[in-house]
């Protein structure tokens, strides 16, 4: 059974008796209960809580919100972001080109409301670590906010095809597409064993 969990109702939620489950405790209540815009100057977003078996994932919900933080907003992700490192092109013509085409896509998107999207498993931060998540899982949960917000694009973030292989196969079958976003570095968690005692 999939609920989701708001402002109202969070202190109703039976968080799960694991250090996962403490971790969003701790870290998603407040944000849940005063409003991200209390910690995060610049997130405006509903954030709720879903659950599903003993999992408790972050969605964030929008609608517009166009000056808002690319964590939950694509519109920010893939247009004022761009154009913020556009210096990084060192070429004033270049910049100016690319800039006009930006804003250009930026007034397309707008018009197909790019920004009225449910992100899941959103924890508001550039790389979102995802739980061991089942593929039945990831169809019933597609199907619970579908039904839930049926004029909001549903999205996923930070997966990446070297550690998430088998979510991204389910999330195809699922009916998702993948859309570039910011690159994912991954560093290995091998410790060294020549270490002398």
């Amino acid at each position: 059974m999939i609920k989701l969990y708001d402002r109202s109702t969070i202190d109703q939620l039976p968080w799960p008796n694991t250090p996962d489950g403490q971790y969003a405790k701790d870290y998603l209540f407040p944000l849940i209960k005063e409003g991200t815009h209390k910690f995060i100057d610049n997130v405006q977003t509903n954030l709720q809580a879903l659950t599903i078996d003993d999992l408790v994932l972050p969605i964030t919900i929008n609608d517009a919100e166009y000056e808002n933080s690319y964590v939950c907003s694509p519109y920010c992700q893939y247009v004022s972001y761009a154009i913020d490192e556009l210096y990084l092109l060192k070429n004033t013509t270049l910049q100016c080109s690319v800039k006009a085409i930006l804003l250009g896509l930026g007034r397309l998107l707008k018009c197909v409301q790019i920004n009225r999207v449910v992100i899941v498993n959103n924890w508001l931060l550039s790389t979102n670590l995802y739980p061991r998540i089942k593929p039945q899982q990831i169809r019933a949960i597609t199907d619970f906010l579908t039904k839930r917000f049926p004029n909001h694009l549903i999205m996923w973030r930070s997966l990446n095809h070297f550690l998430h292989s088998s979510i991204i196969e389910t999330m195809k079958s699922t009916g998702y597409r993948d859309i570039a976003e910011n690159g994912l570095y991954v560093q290995s968690d091998r410790r060294t064993s020549d270490k002398k005692t």
